[in-house]
């Protein structure tokens, strides 16, 4: 093998090696920005939806509650209840979004449908740990794969709610029934204070 033909191999060898690392290193580059654009979107529209979940719970506290408070005292209307409303608008959203999933979730909830798994459990804790904390956004790996999370926390701020969450003796008796159905005291507490 003469000197310009290992020249060329030499040559053809340290391009092929520079076309390779350029490729590698661009791909990577493509991957990445598009991974950070699908978060962006994700939580932008993960905010739309809990922004409409929020706007309906107010809607029902201020709107549909009080049109049938006078009904709640012969039995219980989950439709008067903010988290109910909020959870079956964002389940009709999951028609048209059905990698969003949304969750009230809680650590002693009325609804067991509501109960924090493990991983909900986490967060709600750092929620309370850290009381200015208003969101928490992140991503975890579950058996369906990768998934961003966007966490607010749930605060009671209206003695509203505690008409219903506070103590068996103080709940109106038709949620006490319903709840004994799930359990005893859930969602409300067993002691006052």
């Amino acid at each position: 093998m003469g000197l310009q033909t290992k020249f060329n191999l030499v040559i053809v060898g340290t391009l092929t090696a520079g076309f390779v690392a350029a490729s590698l290193f661009s791909y990577q580059i493509v991957v990445s920005n598009f991974r950070a654009e699908a978060v962006d979107e994700a939580k932008t529209k993960a905010g739309i939806i809990m922004a409409s979940a929020m706007v309906v719970r107010h809607y029902t506290a201020m709107e549909i509650e009080p049109l049938l408070a006078s009904s709640m005292k012969r039995r219980f209307l989950p439709q008067t209840v903010p988290a109910y409303s909020a959870t079956k608008m964002i389940q009709s959203m999951r028609e048209t979004y059905p990698m969003y999933i949304y969750k009230e979730a809680t650590l002693n909830p009325t609804n067991p449908f509501h109960r924090a798994t493990d991983r909900e459990a986490d967060i709600i804790e750092k929620f309370r740990h850290f009381p200015e904390t208003k969101e928490l956004i992140g991503q975890r790996e579950t058996s369906d794969g990768l998934i961003l999370y966007f966490s607010s926390p749930i605060k009671v701020t209206g003695s509203t709610c505690l008409d219903c969450h506070h103590t068996p003796q103080t709940a109106p008796p038709a949620l006490v029934a319903l709840v004994a159905e799930y359990g005893a005291a859930n969602g409300l507490r067993l002691e006052a204070g």
